[in-house]
């Protein structure tokens, strides 16, 4: 039990190694992950979890993940919309008893390929460039910034 939850240097209560080793070792321990956002509607743990093969579970506050459109993230994890926060414990349950054993494995090792071949950094840019990038439409390059087009 801790007096607060901080990471940041400057307000951590405990060495910052043996604080990133518990913050690992409580997600690979773990079958499934609380993936709250962050400072912003992020979540890293989010990928740290799909990094380790476990199941996170998404405050969904409206959260885009990357590759949405190319990935099936709800069948790898448990996303609770906010307006049913209070129903997490029930909904993590649903999603567990709807898996056999192997279910459950496969789900996991699916995870972790997630994030090996398309969200880990280097994956996820060649993934892009090869990918995605040739199916987006062409627009004549300008400089003007109202003519920029955003992806």
């Amino acid at each position: 039990m801790r007096k607060s939850f901080s990471g940041a240097h400057r307000t951590i209560e405990l060495d910052p190694a043996q604080a990133r080793r518990e913050y690992l070792d409580s997600i690979i321990n773990s079958d499934f992950v609380l993936a709250p956002k962050g400072d912003g509607n992020y979540s890293n743990r989010f990928l740290k979890t799909l990094c380790m093969g476990r199941i996170p579970v998404l405050s969904d506050t409206d959260t885009v993940l990357p590759l949405e459109s190319h990935i099936d993230y709800d069948s790898l994890m448990v996303r609770v919309s906010m307006k049913n926060v209070k129903d997490t414990p029930k909904l993590v349950r649903e999603w567990y008893d709807k898996h056999s054993e192997k279910e459950w494995q496969a789900a996991q090792h699916k995870a972790r390929e997630v994030f090996e071949t398309k969200l880990r950094i280097d994956s996820y840019f060649d993934y892009f460039f090869t990918v995605i990038l040739p199916t987006l439409p062409t627009s004549p390059i300008t400089t003007e910034p109202s003519q920029v087009s955003r992806i």
